[in-house]
């Protein structure tokens, strides 16, 4: 869920494009990047909290990599991907 999901908002591409992100950590890192004990701390965790560098985690991924997953976690929609044509380009 995208931290504006989570405030209720209006949910567009980016808001996918956030759901994507949290995809490709779990699928590199092996863990959610903000799964916490309850719904209430995970929502909590969505809006406040900033996940941990996939570097930190996985020794010898990609600057690139992390950079392009922590765009898509960005919690301000103006600073994350603005489609999924501009990820795909970054992935490549």
């Amino acid at each position: 869920m995208s931290p504006e999901q989570v405030r209720g908002q209006v949910a567009d591409a980016r808001s996918d494009l956030f759901s994507l992100g949290a995809v490709l950590y779990e699928m590199v890192a092996g863990t959610s990047p903000f799964c916490r004990k309850t719904p209430a701390d995970t929502m909590a965790a969505i809006l406040h909290e900033d996940p941990p560098h996939l570097s930190s985690l996985v020794h010898g991924i990609s600057d690139d990599l992390d950079a392009v997953v922590d765009q898509c976690l960005n919690e301000t929609l103006s600073d994350r991907f603005q489609s999924a044509s501009d990820l795909l380009q970054a992935l490549r």
